[in-house]
């Protein structure tokens, strides 16, 4: 299952830990924040003022290891 913009933080990091590596490197630092478990990739980018299909083709790197 490839990673998608309407994807809740959470579910993210459930589905694969290396994630928050990602995150992190995009100065994205939504294992701290409340809202994770309810905030969709789309907008914590969007908040984050980071590109979402950048963010999304790193992400789905991960997949393909």
């Amino acid at each position: 299952m490839k990673f998608n913009k309407d994807m809740k933080i959470l579910d993210i990091i459930l589905m694969d830990n290396d994630v928050i590596e990602v995150l992190n490197r995009f100065g994205m630092k939504c294992t701290t924040c409340q809202e994770s478990y309810n905030e969709t990739l789309e907008w914590a980018a969007k908040i984050n003022n980071v590109d979402i299909i950048e963010l999304l083709d790193e992400l789905n790197e991960i997949k393909k290891l």
